[in-house]
């Protein structure tokens, strides 16, 4: 089993999953320092044969997040960790067995890369045209494109992946 805490939140992910954190991980922090302004998802692995990218947001209590300003920000971090990803088998000073598995993971058209956004918002806030999910999940999937990934955005409410339990964290639930 491995457990994450990122964003007031406790992701539990049984062994069926393969994941690093990057926060705190060698390759990902000495890659930043050389690189003003690169920023990263929150975890990354392999589920069976699917790479995974995690991107944790948690809204509950502060006014959502324009969609725009919030989906090119996530695909932003797609972007970069792809890049240190690659840079990280050629340099890596850990996990060297896992970077390379990314590696050649990545450089296979056969394996399905999927970037699951976990997103916690207030949901008392009523809908105007689009649910907001969809429209996220679109602007998301036309964003990560060029990576020809499968987008899912998940949250408590919308748990869908085998394996994964998340709950909030006692006592740190974010308020106005």
């Amino acid at each position: 089993m491995t457990i994450f805490e990122e964003s007031y939140l406790h992701f539990e992910f049984d062994d069926s999953f393969e994941l690093i954190a990057s926060d705190g991980n060698p390759n990902f922090e000495k890659i930043k320092q050389h690189l003003q302004g690169t920023k990263d998802t929150d975890f990354l692995g392999f589920k069976g044969e699917h790479i995974l990218f995690f991107e944790v947001k948690n809204f509950r209590g502060v006014p959502n997040e324009n969609a725009e300003v919030l989906t090119e920000e996530v695909a932003q971090k797609l972007r970069d960790t792809v890049a240190i990803a690659i840079r990280a088998v050629r340099n890596t000073t850990h996990d060297d067995i896992f970077w390379t598995k990314l590696y050649k993971a990545l450089g296979n058209s056969e394996k399905q890369i999927f970037l699951v956004f976990w997103l916690e918002e207030d949901r008392n806030i009523p809908p105007r045209g689009k649910p907001r999910l969809q429209v996220l999940t679109e602007k998301l999937k036309q964003k990560c494109k060029w990576l020809g990934v499968k987008v899912s955005i998940q949250s408590i409410e919308n748990q869908g992946l085998e394996g994964l339990t998340v709950s909030y964290l006692p006592t740190k639930i974010l308020t106005k």
